[in-house]
């Protein structure tokens, strides 16, 4: 394959296996390109050998996630950006002045996408920028939000047309001298008053539609890069368009949504594309260094909360500036290669919540318990005992009880269950379960028991469940 930044094109051998033959060649050799995205996603077990390799900090581990593919995609497309406004700048002729306001509108946005990534924005605004993109770069979708824009506008003028029309008739009203009962007269003007209000409630209605529609939002966010950009070049840009078209507001006045939905109207939308390489394009929803960085620090944090790693200092402010020691515990982790290691340990019984990090998990169950009615000695002794034993180490550790009184055919179903990618068997959970001896059923118990607040305290922590997803295939 390619070296990344060196070679711009790799080759790869296709050799026949079991399970993928000639037609499988065929389908990759023909079928259509796809954009080269990251694959680097941090796990437990490469956080502790990081953590190893450099000696109980995270030096390494920051190393080794800015030299990730990823870092270096978003890097390659930033200088893609900057490449592509400076080609747009000197391109006088290649394009209609709309076509080239709507490529620099688009570039732009492209650019502040990656800024609000970088610079921690919230989730909304990242979707906002995103999806705007989106519409910029598909000619079809463009035309789309176009024509609701005018159908909008189409709308609020009529309102706007009946709403001019009562208050010409009740102002038309009032200046005649009619021969009428007094209360006859009131009685017209007060129900015409009353249709000019609903109106005007249809009017505002009308108006807030317009207002937060998409084309709408694109202007006020052309409006704020023209407004903060450093080199002036959209602003230009827009400036030229004015000049071009003779009834275009004047130079220097913001950009308003008729005028943007006018430039859309009449730019050709059959050539709209990515302007930046696909190889390059991160999908919508990717992790830069930003993310997963943090995915990794939390993933520290998680393995600090079941004891596999010991801080140096209680008292430091941040994950990354803290020194770590890797436990026995931490070690049987890193041992295990998989995406959730620490969950593979903790369902046989080896980890479990030392710092009690799930404790709201159960004050929970303890106020559910309230509205149960059980006075057996059973339940009584296990509050008994749940006083002195923290309850994750309790649950562990009759876990690991269950697991000994196992068979080793029963013992090789369960890690079987807990390593499997796909069923063997397409049966319901309860199915399965319910063909499961009773012993089994019991260390089934204990490892959602297990589940469950792993689960919990990755939640409580920050990390993010399509990196450490948790499985237990009982059809296996």
């Amino acid at each position: 394959a390619g070296r990344r930044g060196m070679d711009d094109k790799g080759y790869c051998v296709i050799s026949s296996t079991p399970f993928e033959g000639p037609d499988d060649a065929i389908q990759i050799l023909t079928s259509e390109l796809k954009p080269v995205v990251s694959q680097f996603a941090p796990s437990y077990a490469l956080a502790l050998n990081l953590v190893e390799r450099g000696r109980g900090e995270l030096n390494v581990a920051r190393a080794l996630v800015q030299k990730s593919f990823g870092v270096w995609e978003n890097e390659q497309r930033d200088k893609d950006i900057e490449r592509a406004l400076k080609e747009l700048a000197l391109d006088v002729d290649s394009d209609e002045p709309e076509e080239k306001f709507l490529n620099a509108l688009q570039l732009h946005l492209e650019q502040e996408l990656l800024q609000a990534k970088d610079g921690g924005s919230s989730n909304s605004k990242i979707a906002k920028l995103a999806s705007m993109v989106d519409v910029l770069a598909d000619g079809k979708k463009l035309n789309k939000v176009s024509k609701k824009f005018s159908g909008l506008q189409q709308i609020l003028e009529l309102e706007e047309s009946t709403l001019n029309y009562l208050e010409q008739e009740l102002r038309e009203m009032q200046s005649l001298e009619i021969d009428l009962p007094a209360e006859l007269i009131d009685a017209n003007q007060q129900d015409l008053m009353a249709e000019i209000k609903t109106q005007q409630r249809r009017v505002s209605k009308s108006q807030r539609e317009v207002n937060d529609g998409f084309i709408s939002t694109m202007a006020k966010v052309a409006n704020n890069r023209i407004r903060d950009e450093s080199d002036g070049n959209l602003k230009r840009t827009l400036s030229a368009l004015r000049l071009a078209d003779e009834n275009s507001l004047i130079d220097g006045v913001a950009l308003e949504p008729r005028e943007l939905n006018t430039y859309i109207k009449t730019a050709s939308k059959s050539n709209r594309r990515p302007l930046l390489d696909r190889t390059t394009v991160a999908p919508p929803g990717s992790d830069e260094e930003d993310n997963s960085w943090s995915q990794m620090l939390a993933l520290v944090k998680v393995l600090e909360a079941y004891g596999c790693l010991i801080a140096a200092s209680e008292n430091s402010a941040k994950s990354e500036h803290n020194a770590y020691t890797v436990t026995e515990g931490g070690q049987h982790v890193g041992f295990i290669t998989s995406d959730n290691s620490l969950w593979q340990l903790s369902a046989l019984g080896g980890s479990y919540d030392v710092a009690c990090a799930s404790s709201e998990l159960d004050n929970l169950k303890d106020a559910l318990v309230d509205f149960e009615q059980d006075d057996s000695v059973e339940s009584m002794e296990l509050e008994e005992s749940s006083s002195t034993i923290p309850k994750p180490q309790q649950e562990a550790e009759t876990l690991l009880g269950h697991l000994c009184d196992m068979t080793h055919a029963e013992l090789a179903g369960y890690v079987s269950a807990l390593c499997i990618d796909s069923p063997r068997r397409a049966d319901s959970a309860l199915e399965s379960f319910q063909r499961l001896t009773k012993t089994q059923q019991r260390v089934v118990q204990g490892a959602l028991l297990s589940l469950e607040r792993l689960v919990e305290v990755q939640r409580l922590l920050g990390v993010d469940d399509s990196f450490c997803m948790c499985q237990l295939e009982l059809s296996s």
